[in-house]
Parts: C-alpha cells; sequence; structure tokens
C-alpha cells in the first residue's frame, strides 16, 4: 500500500506539472494580450479546478477544448483590435504554433495518464502479492521517468512562450508608438492628442490649447512643391519641439496645423506663445536635390482658456476662431 500511496503522490506531482504549464498560458499568452488590447482576459480557471478535483479523461478533453477556444478567442481580438498596427501575420503565427504545441502537449500527457491508470487498474486485479509489487514497481518507474519528461517539456514550452511573447511585446509596444507619431513629422498625431486630452480636463487645473497654423505655407507649397513644403512642416516641428516641455501636450493636427496644450493659466500661456512665435518665426533653410531655398516662416497662434463644463469641441472652437482672427491681422 506505501508504493500506491506513493503512486497517488507522483501522479498528483505531474497533474500539477501539466496544470503549471496551463499557468503559463493564461499569463503569458491570454492575459498579456487581453492587458494590451484592454479587454478581459479569457480564463481556465474553471477546468483547472476540475482537474485538481476529478483528473479523468473527460475534465483533460474539456480543458483542451476550452484552452483551444479561448486560444482563438485571443487570436479574434487581436484581428479586431489591431488590425492595420501590427504585423498580425507573424502574431497570429506565434498563437497558431502555441496553439499546437499545447495540444500535442496536453495530448502527451492525457495519453500517459491514461496508461497509467490502466497500468493501476490492472495491478489493482492481481492476486500474487510478489507480481503487484512488481508491477507497481514498474508503474512507479513510469511515472517518475513521465514526470521528469513532462517537467522538462513545461519548462521547453514556457521558456520559448516567454521568450517569444517578449518579442511579441516589444514589437506590438513598437507599432503602438509608431501609431501614435505623425509619420512625417515624429510628432504625436491627431489620434495620440485627443486620447490624451481627456487628462486636462480632468486633473480639475488650469490649462490653455494653442492651435498654431504656418503663414505663407500654401503659396510656398504652390512655388517649390510639396517636397519642400514637407522639409518646411519637418524643420517647423524641430523647433516646435524644441519649444515645449515635458508637461506640455503637442500635436500635429494636419497639414500645416499644429496644437500644443500648456497645463498653465490664459496670462502665462500669452507670455509663452510669444516665445513660440518668436522662435517660430524666421528664415528656414531646406536643401533638397542640390538645391538650398532660404524660405521665410511665421505662424499664427489662437490661445483658448478652458473653462469650467466645457466640451473638447467648444474649446477647440474658440481656439480656431481666435487663430482665424491671428491669421487675418496678418
Amino acid at each position: 500500500m506505501d508504493s500506491l500511496d506513493e503512486k497517488e503522490k507522483l501522479f498528483r506531482i505531474s497533474l500539477e506539472c501539466y496544470l503549471e504549464a496551463l499557468n503559463g498560458v493564461e499569463e503569458h499568452v491570454l492575459r498579456a494580450f487581453a492587458e494590451k488590447l484592454a479587454e478581459r482576459p479569457p480564463t481556465l480557471e474553471p477546468h483547472k479546478r476540475d482537474l485538481m478535483k476529478d483528473p479523468r479523461r473527460d475534465t483533460f478533453e474539456a480543458a483542451r477544448m476550452h484552452l483551444a477556444s479561448s486560444l482563438a478567442e485571443a487570436s479574434a481580438m487581436m484581428k479586431t483590435r489591431l488590425a492595420g498596427t501590427v504585423e498580425l501575420g507573424e502574431m497570429l503565427n506565434l498563437l497558431s504554433q502555441t496553439t499546437a504545441n499545447l495540444r500535442a502537449s496536453g495530448q502527451r500527457a492525457e495519453n500517459r495518464m491514461t496508461g497509467l491508470g490502466q497500468g493501476l487498474a490492472q495491478a489493482a486485479q492481481l492476486e500474487d502479492i510478489n507480481e503487484f509489487r512488481d508491477r507497481v514497481r514498474g508503474e512507479l518507474g513510469r511515472l517518475n521517468a513521465m514526470i521528469a519528461e513532462m517537467r522538462e517539456e513545461n519548462l521547453q514550452l514556457v521558456s520559448g512562450l516567454e521568450s517569444e511573447m517578449a518579442s511579441y511585446r516589444r514589437k506590438l509596444d513598437d507599432a503602438e508608438r509608431r501609431a501614435n507619431l505623425d509619420a512625417l513629422t515624429g510628432l504625436p498625431n491627431r489620434r495620440y492628442f485627443e486620447a490624451n486630452l481627456a487628462d486636462f480636463f480632468n486633473a480639475g487645473t488650469p490649462f490653455c490649447l494653442l492651435l498654431l497654423d504656418l503663414t505663407r505655407f500654401k503659396s510656398i507649397n504652390d512655388s517649390y512643391g510639396h517636397l519642400v513644403g514637407d522639409e518646411i512642416l519637418r524643420a517647423f516641428s524641430e523647433k516646435l519641439r524644441a519649444c515645449v516641455r515635458k508637461e506640455d501636450l503637442a500635436a500635429r493636427w494636419g497639414g500645416d496645423e499644429f496644437v500644443v496644450v500648456l497645463p498653465c493659466g490664459l496670462k502665462e500661456s500669452v507670455l509663452r506663445s510669444r516665445q513660440f512665435e518668436e522662435k517660430l518665426t524666421g528664415l528656414y533653410t531646406i536643401q533638397l536635390d542640390g538645391a538650398v531655398h532660404r524660405l521665410r516662416i511665421g505662424v499664427a497662434i489662437g490661445i483658448a482658456e478652458h473653462r469650467t463644463g466645457d466640451t473638447v469641441a467648444q474649446l477647440l472652437a474658440r481656439a480656431d476662431a481666435l487663430l482665424y482672427a491671428a491669421k487675418n491681422q496678418r
């Protein structure tokens, strides 16, 4: 009976190894994807509890089927939420390979445990104590070998998965960063600006919104071409980046318009806008295709102070009206 107790103990250890692999999938695949996509992650918890409570063939099969379904759900979330933002083919290949590896690992563990159960059932039918003892010793040897192999498989599987997920996270972070930047100027884009403007509304502290527009830009585009215009926008963006502080929020709004949020009252914002105008106005030297162009660029600025109860649309409308007035004065 001591041998049977030991065998039961080792069986439980092998089951724990299998459950550890499921934990790795939950943490490094399902939860990681869901966190990136701001979704509720699928869970394997009920099936893990069933396996711990009653590790029969049908509970293993149910857990395996639910795992495949959860991975498919993670794949669907990626397709829906990240389309056009990341290289989905590579990410879906990772999911597909992970699914195949886990399905194979789960099937092997299930087959081993089924065989172990059959061996125990056969041993229980033996009447000769010596033959019974020999059979149990043989099953113990099989179980020890199975546990060692499962541990090694789990270590390799989780290690490989962690490596792949680390690579995935780096690529996804880079894709998210690029998705928030304007491709031409490298400044944050309108999408990023609109997503982060709410922070200033929620802070409950004074702030002002500035809309900036390059003067003479259309005539430069018409006279020198869009390539020169693009270089002007890049140079202007570099100057603007040097003007803003880390607590400010600056972005390209679209075309030759830029937007800046300053976390201060109207008086200080007016002073800073004058500094912006001084640093952004002047001659821009553009070298393109062997030609050097020295072009004078000005900037018009509309400033709107946030008022209690303002909506984003109201604040932008006031800034736009003041920008229009500033442009007409030039």
